[in-house]
């Protein structure tokens, strides 16, 4: 375990950024990282780089719930994009905010607000369906997708 000389917290995994202030940490096996959101619902912190064959990312700081489904994602190599979210289905494009999804959210809300309401329920089916896939794109290689 390296430790960050910024706040002195311990990098796991892979050393390249500090998981609790991301300050970048050099190393003789850093990986590149970025910041992503999800743990605390922070963009600030921070996972390693997807790379295959190296150690799977970290999943640490999010609940047991997107750890299992995060783990069954990785796994099957991106074949398995999660199980039905049902609070992504009933809070829709609010859900999508508290995760760090800002492109997505703005799209529903936008189109809510354009359709009286309907393309705002259509929104909640597309965040319960693939609510966990969005999620893990953004945690792990800091993509936001629309919907």
């Amino acid at each position: 375990m390296t430790q960050c000389p910024s706040c002195g917290a311990g990098v796991e995994v892979v050393p390249g950024r500090c998981r609790k202030c991301g300050t970048s940490i050099a190393g003789p096996a850093a990986a590149p990282a970025f910041a992503v959101a999800g743990s605390g619902g922070s963009a600030a912190a921070a996972a390693p780089a997807l790379v295959r064959g190296s150690a799977p990312p970290s999943f640490a700081g999010l609940s047991n719930y997107y750890q299992q489904e995060f783990s069954k994602i990785y796994n099957s190599n991106e074949q398995y994009k999660g199980t039905f979210n049902w609070a992504a289905f009933f809070f829709g494009p609010l859900w999508a905010l508290t995760k760090g999804l800002y492109v997505a959210a703005i799209i529903a809300f936008v189109a809510a607000a354009a359709t009286g309401g309907f393309l705002g329920l259509v929104a909640g089916a597309v965040f319960g369906a693939r609510g966990n896939w969005f999620f893990y794109n953004l945690f792990v290689k800091g993509k936001q997708l629309p919907i």
